[in-house]
């Protein structure tokens, strides 16, 4: 398993590249050494000789340095090297005891697989342990006792410790890990946990993976073959799948058209996700509480979460997408529990018994369309949600969102609404206060996150929660003390009188748009990053309120150009940092500074998440400095 190498990659990635800097040489081996070697080894099977190969590659890098403009372009350039110099010690030297025709095979097998998805596989298994080992000593034996399967009597009675420290551990575990690793990372996880369970309840398993088993944990590898888990890795062989299986559990990060699961329907397997297995799996009289829709999703499930939390205490967990492996929890759950989940798109794709108790869509709007090929297909898997509901079952939807009652019409569910634009026949806005058929709940003003949408958010936990008869009083004192959820429309710090917000994971535009009307008082917006053409021009309507414009990353000029032609001051610049300057410069007391990019950050960053950890941090050497 590939341990990346300890400086910080994305601060590396996003500096501005030139060769002629002191420390760039160094920088750069410090950055990739370990990943070229795990690289190479992987192919060689020899210590020595994968130093030898790497060795080479970084004298080669250093004659031809100048004729690099990006540490980008580097990276690729160390690991095609590496991987061509250690192909051809195979084609020279015949190691492995392969002959020359299976040799010749393989090798341009080897050939055909992207370099790319190469790289970011070792990186991204690596990162992983990685991330785990800079857990405390305590909680990393926590997550890996729990990703061996012992269950959490068994751990907490090991490490001396209560059953409920160990669950509170956990919890900051599963957050911290989520931050490091990132969305796509943090899904690794889910799959470990998913898969001791079903070896657990005597399913035949069979894993296959494109990566070389030598890139895989040794003792993960052999303790899996000792629990009787046949491991398939390297390609996706056209054989593998016939119509002995019952079943193919997929990634939700799997194209809908892969291969397999084109196999398998033709086949008549059917097809399902870690989520769907988990369901099935369940203790009885569990209750499900399931939340999805385009914005909001995250911050309606923690809130419900938090408020059930406060009225029901430990019969509650949360799950799902927002961060917790939904088998992570199955060993804990007894009957009479109750699951609070976000559901993404990605999993609703493959889902099919699948049936929430109560379920909840806060908004649609396009979005994952590369991912589900239209909007069409997306609102379509969205409505899944309520597919398995019966009149027993309740339906919670935003009356204000048309495609969502679109999409819901002839659900069998008993259906209820939130709206916040009318007095309507279920939760509503009314003279600054939030109502619940007819019933004040709580002023407005003490709901501290920011903007309509996310009062649209309370109104939506406040729907579920009632439903399990919680008092206002709880539901108050929950929402009040809510701060938002990390890089959501996160309130970071006030700093010499200006309020700092850090919505990162606006990646759209549609999210921007909600963050700007979010706020009334003079705002300064930071805007910009991945260029993807996205059009700027479709924020003017909520630009009233906005002083000034900072644009950042690949698409800076265009936001300078959009900033411009509004006749509101813009500046331009290559990274966050020195654009947070620049706001600091030109805000005053009682402005807002925002970070709501509109845009991805995969130009400097490896995750948006990062991105925004960054502004946090601005924000503290700031506040450090008055």
């Amino acid at each position: 398993m590939l341990k990346k190498a300890p400086d910080n990659q994305a601060k590396t990635d996003s500096q501005e590249f030139s060769y002629d800097q002191p420390d760039v040489f160094d920088r750069l081996f410090d950055r990739h050494y370990t990943s070229l070697w795990s690289f190479a080894f992987h192919y060689v099977k020899d210590k020595d000789i994968a130093e030898d190969l790497v060795q080479e590659a970084f004298i080669q890098l250093w004659d031809h340095l100048k004729g690099f403009d990006s540490f980008a372009a580097i990276r690729v350039y160390l690991f095609r090297n590496v991987r061509n110099a250690a192909l051809d010690y195979l084609r020279h030297d015949k190691v492995r005891n392969r002959n020359s025709t299976e040799l010749n095979v393989w090798l341009q097998n080897e050939l055909r697989e992207p370099l790319e998805r190469k790289i970011i596989e070792e990186e991204v298994f690596g990162s992983m342990y990685d991330a785990i080992y800079k857990l405390p000593e305590q909680t990393r034996k926590i997550v890996l006792l729990t990703l061996e399967g012992v269950s959490n009597p068994k751990i907490a009675e090991q490490l001396k410790i209560s059953v409920n420290t160990l669950k509170t551990l956990k919890k900051r575990a599963y957050q911290y890990l989520r931050n490091e690793l990132g969305p796509y990372r943090f899904t690794l996880l889910n799959w470990i946990f998913l898969l001791r369970k079903l070896i657990k309840r005597n399913n035949k398993v069979i894993l296959n993976d494109s990566k070389d088993e030598s890139r895989v944990d040794a003792e993960q590898v052999q303790e899996l073959r000792d629990l009787g888990v046949e491991l398939v890795f390297g390609s996706h062989p056209d054989d593998l799948l016939d119509s002995s299986f019952d079943y193919l559990i997929k990634n939700p990060g799997v194209p809908i058209d892969h291969k397999y699961v084109l196999k398998a329907r033709e086949l008549g397997i059917e097809v399902i996700n870690e989520v769907e297995m988990t369901y099935r799996m369940l203790p009885d009289d569990i209750t499900i509480i399931g939340i999805t829709g385009t914005n909001g999703k995250t911050t309606t499930t923690t809130l419900t979460y938090e408020i059930m939390k406060k009225a029901f205490g430990d019969k509650v967990f949360l799950a799902g997408n927002i961060g917790y492996p939904f088998s992570s929890i199955l060993d804990e759950l007894k009957s009479g529990d109750i699951v609070v989940m976000e559901v993404s798109c990605q999993q609703l794709e493959n889902l099919s018994t699948f049936n929430p108790h109560v379920a909840l869509m806060t908004n649609l709007s396009p979005a994952h369309i590369d991912f589900l090929k239209s909007y069409d297909n997306y609102k379509r898997v969205k409505a899944k949600l309520f597919k398995n509901q019966s009149s027993d079952d309740v339906a919670i939807l935003n009356i204000d969102n048309q495609d969502v009652l679109d999409v819901t019409k002839g659900i069998k569910s008993t259906v209820k609404y939130f709206s916040s634009n009318k007095e309507i026949n279920g939760a509503y806005l009314k003279d600054g206060a939030i109502y619940y058929y007819g019933e004040k709940i709580m002023d407005t003003d003490k709901v501290f996150i920011a903007g309509k949408h996310n009062l649209e958010n309370c109104m939506g936990a406040i729907m579920i929660t009632k439903e399990f008869g919680v008092s206002n009083e709880i539901i108050e004192e929950v929402i009040s003390n809510f701060r938002g959820v990390e890089h959501r429309l996160e309130y970071v710090d006030t700093v010499d009188g200006r309020m700092f917000y850090n919505d990162t994971e606006a990646t759209n535009i549609k999210c921007t748009q909600i963050a700007l009307s979010s706020f009334e008082k003079p705002t300064i917006i930071i805007l910009g990053g991945l260029e993807r053409g996205q059009d700027f021009g479709e924020l003017k309507p909520y630009m009233k309120n906005v002083k000034g414009i900072i644009g950042i990353g690949q698409c800076r000029d265009r936001v300078l150009e959009f900033g411009n032609s509004l006749g509101i001051p813009t500046y331009s610049f290559e990274h966050l940092s020195d654009g947070f300057d620049k706001c600091v410069e030109i805000s005053d007391n009682g402005d807002v500074i925002l970070l709501s990019p509109a845009s991805a950050s995969w130009d400097q960053y490896k995750e948006c998440e990062v991105r925004g950890n960054e502004f946090k941090n601005k924000v503290k050497e700031l506040k450090n400095e008055n």
